[in-house]
């Protein structure tokens, strides 16, 4: 059986599934062959028979013709048995085949995911213009989700991605792989934050079986977290270079041979200081080390050489003075051998010197241990003495006479009846609690004493339980002192329970504890009633609460409080003033345990001050009034000079010029000429008396000495002779409209108020809207109120001056070019405030203005 011969075309596509096979089936060899065969015997046949018919040897070759006719029809059952196994083959090739399809489909989808699953880009760009590129799933995460799709398209599409001062890098490596086949690079690509990431990249060319370029491929690493790292460790090598040359550490190290590598600038100075010889790189140790030293410098060093770490203590003088230093010798072994030593010393003069001070501590503290009045005993955790002071001879925790040995279980000394009790306190102690606890002991013979027995742990530094300290102290004397206390205190309570001032003691949370006869008369409460209440909320008002709470706190922290008044209630609620002076209460350890509280009972003083507060506070406020006044009527004289002298000038420079133009051309002027002259001068007198009443007016508000004279007064005719006296002295520049819109045909009000009220308010008016014709009054009556409004249409009020208008001769800011004192909106209020009644005032810049005062009535 001939097998199939697969023939796969180049230039097939690495990973394309998808291929053409021509094949040349089994049968046709053997037809082939066997019509070969049949020939050669049909020739080898002819030639026999004419052969035979030649020769005698005829019947010879008949016969083994009829043999290869036999043989003939062998080869043709062969044949066809052949044919029937060749088209099996066929059938079982076609399924081979198909097998052999799904087999490299599902190993290329393999492979694909396996690329695809890669951290890394793996990248294949077809150069014959027929295949198609590819790159792994793995690019989205690196390069972003629309650059492999992108890519797929236009192989160079990514290189805008590439930073602009990294691009030569990558360009220079396609142009090594263009021209070398293979090329690498490191280069960084922009990412979606802004930021970058460092890539490292492989590319070649695969060629065909001519040497002409089928595909460039590759491969590309993300090395960011590489990069990171190596910056992380230059950072490091830094900052420990930084350490090296600023550490207080002496610092060498020697090759194998002793000869100097590298040493800080430490070693160096000391070096110097020291040998007088500068360090220098290649150099001995031992050549740069002190002549007591250099033997000892170069046994230390063979041994570190062996692989041992050396650790000595060295001694050097400089200026007299003694240095020590720690010295380590460090091998540095590198495949089983040494190669390096280094050498490190720090200076631990310092601590020798505390190390000396330590040493004299001990002594010092052996000294006060023996000989100290307390008695202190040393346990191990089983109870087993291990030391203890000459105090102990006493025995005093022990009422024996036996004398105490270290090495002896401390219970064989305590007797029977109070062994147990004992063993429990040592166990409380092992589960952390220290015991402290008054005794009367008797020992021995030796009349009975009281001590203060303390049993606590006593640990290591890593806070192993080390054992127990038992520790005795006398405390007689404090007993007896105790007892002479008690007495003091027996006395001082008799005192305070006598006293003729309320007294009284809290505890540290403000609870009473001491609460004495007078108290107890001043409040209404009982001591029973008192004790164990809280003193604040019981007798303070909840306004006090807070303050208190701040003072008591201060006197429980040991800062005394003297002489703050205070109201307390009684049982019946009333207040009772007391001057109250804090004392912080100390227990026999001068430890604050309350504070004593004295009070003294200044409800009537504070009675009287008051109301001598209250005599001196009203005759001050009259005072303040009276200066006050005095004072507005200096200003209101020095304004009244500054104007008068100001407004009366233009008046009297009109009079003189016309009483000296009449004089003087009498007798060459005509009669209306003389007239025209004297209405001028009337005019001006006019205007100063005018001005003369404001001021007379403002005076007698200011003195007090204004009243209200109501009379019934008629509106209609009222306002209409007011209208017409504004207009004629104005000069009929403006047309006065009357408005009147009253329920009442009189009302009863001050006439000669509301005359001179209007009068400044249509003079204002008129004056202040020179390019207008007319201006409004408005009034308005009802039997509660008479209400007067002027509106003009001239220059307007600024905002910013109107809350000041009322004030004696302010003048708005845009009023500088127009004559007038400031005067007559406050005369207005000043008689609105005798008439208790009020003004609103709304202008407009460059509109006009208008005011409206409001009167309320009064009916008989």
């Amino acid at each position: 059986m001939v097998p199939d011969i697969v023939i796969v075309h180049a230039g097939m596509p690495l990973l394309q599934p998808d291929f053409e096979v021509e094949r040349i089936t089994g049968t046709q060899p053997i037809s082939i062959l066997l019509g070969a065969f049949v020939c050669l015997l049909v020739l080898s046949a002819v030639v026999m028979v004419f052969a035979l018919r030649k020769s005698r040897a005829y019947r010879e070759l008949n016969k083994r013709h009829e043999a290869l006719l036999i043989t003939n029809k062998e080869f043709a059952a062969a044949n066809e048995e052949l044919k029937y196994t060749n088209q099996k083959l066929e059938d079982a090739h076609v399924k081979i085949a198909e097998q052999t399809q799904t087999i490299l489909r599902q190993k290329d989808e393999q492979l694909n995911r396996v690329l695809d699953s890669s951290q890394d880009i793996i990248w294949s760009i077809d150069l014959t213009g027929a295949g198609k590129h590819y790159i792994s799933r793995s690019a989205t995460q690196v390069l972003g989700d629309n650059v492999r799709g992108e890519l797929l398209i236009d192989a160079i599409y990514w290189q805008h991605l590439v930073l602009e001062e990294d691009w030569p890098l990558k360009e220079e490596a396609l142009r090594n792989v263009s021209l070398d086949g293979y090329a690498e690079c490191t280069y960084r690509i922009r990412t979606a934050d802004d930021g970058y990431q460092w890539l490292f990249e492989k590319m070649h060319v695969v060629d065909d079986e001519n040497g002409m370029p089928l595909r460039q491929e590759g491969i590309i690493v993300d090395i960011t977290n590489q990069k990171k790292a190596e910056e992380i460790i230059l950072r490091y090598q830094q900052q420990i270079d930084i350490i090296f040359s600023n550490t207080q550490e002496n610092i060498v190290l020697m090759d194998f041979t002793g000869k100097v590598l590298l040493f800080n600038k430490a070693f160096e100075y000391f070096a110097e200081a020291v040998t007088g010889v500068r360090p220098v790189v290649g150099k001995y140790i031992w050549d740069i080390t002190t002549k007591d030293r250099r033997e000892v410098s170069q046994r230390l060093f063979q041994e570190a050489l062996e692989g041992k770490l050396i650790k000595t203590t060295a001694v050097f003088y400089m200026q007299d003075n003694a240095i020590y230093h720690s010295v380590r010798y460090e091998p540095i072994i590198s495949d089983g051998k040494t190669t390096h030593v280094a050498i490190i010393a720090s200076d631990i003069t310092q601590l020798k010197e505390q190390e000396n001070i330590l040493r004299e501590s001990e002594a010092n503290l052996k000294a006060i241990f023996d000989n100290t009045r307390d008695s202190f005993t040393l346990l191990s955790p089983d109870y087993t003495i291990i030391a203890f002071n000459k105090a102990n001879f006493q025995n005093v925790l022990l009422r024996t006479n036996k004398e105490l040995r270290t090495g002896v279980n401390l219970l064989e000394y305590i007797d029977e009846d109070r062994r147990s009790a004992f063993t429990y306190l040592l166990e409380r102690v092992e589960n952390g609690e220290m015991i402290s606890y008054e005794a009367n002991l008797q020992n021995g013979g030796l009349e009975a004493a009281w001590f203060k027995i303390t049993i606590s742990q006593v640990r290591s530094a890593e806070g192993k339980l080390f054992g127990y300290c038992i520790e005795a102290h006398d405390i007689n004397e404090q007993k007896e002192f105790e007892g002479t206390l008690t007495a003091i205190a027996r006395e001082l309570s008799s005192l305070i329970e006598n006293a003729n001032v309320p007294i009284f003691g809290i505890d540290q949370h403000g609870k009473i504890n001491e609460w004495n006869r007078v108290s107890a008369e001043l409040t209404g409460f009982s001591r029973t009633e008192m004790i164990g209440r809280d003193w604040i909320t019981n007798l303070l008002e909840p306004e006090y609460h807070e303050v208190v709470t701040a003072i008591m706190k201060d006197a429980l922290s040991g800062v005394p409080v003297s002489n703050f008044e205070l109201p307390v209630l009684s049982r019946k609620k009333q207040k009772i003033s007391l001057l109250l002076s804090v004392s912080p209460r100390k227990d026999a350890e001068h430890k604050i345990v309350g504070a004593t509280i004295v009070g003294q009972n200044i409800t009537e003083l504070i009675e009287y001050k008051q109301n001598l507060e209250r005599m001196v506070y009203d005759r001050t406020r009259e005072l303040n009034e009276a200066l006050q006044k005095e004072k507005e009527l200096v200003e209101m004289k020095s304004k009244f000079v500054s104007i008068a002298s100001h407004e009366f000038r233009t008046p009297l420079s009109s009079i003189s010029l016309a009483s000296g133009f009449i004089k003087k051309y009498k007798q060459k002027i005509t009669p209306e000429e003389v007239d025209k002259r004297l209405d001028n001068i009337e005019k001006q007198v006019g205007h100063m008396t005018h001005l003369l009443d404001d001021v007379l007016l403002i005076g007698k508000t200011e003195a007090g000495k204004l009243v209200v004279h109501p009379s019934e007064v008629d509106i209609a005719d009222t306002f209409e002779r007011l209208k017409n006296e504004i207009e004629q002295s104005t000069g009929n520049t403006h047309i006065i409209r009357l408005h009147i819109d009253s329920i009442e045909g009189s009302v009863n009000t001050d006439e000669k108020l509301i005359r001179t009220m209007v009068i400044n308010l249509l003079t204002n008016a008129v004056k202040f809207s020179p390019g207008a014709s007319y201006v409004d009054l408005f009034v308005t009556a009802d039997y509660n109120k008479l209400a007067i409004g002027v509106k003009d249409y001239g220059i307007g009020i600024p905002e910013q001056d109107i809350k000041n208008l009322f004030e004696p001769f302010y003048r708005a800011s845009n009023a500088a070019d127009v004559e007038g004192t400031g005067l007559g909106l406050s005369i207005i209020k000043k008689a609105l405030d005798l008439l208790r009644g009020y003004v609103d005032i709304k202008s407009v810049i460059g509109q006009g203005t208008e005011i409206t005062i409001v009167i309320p009535l009064e009916h008989a």
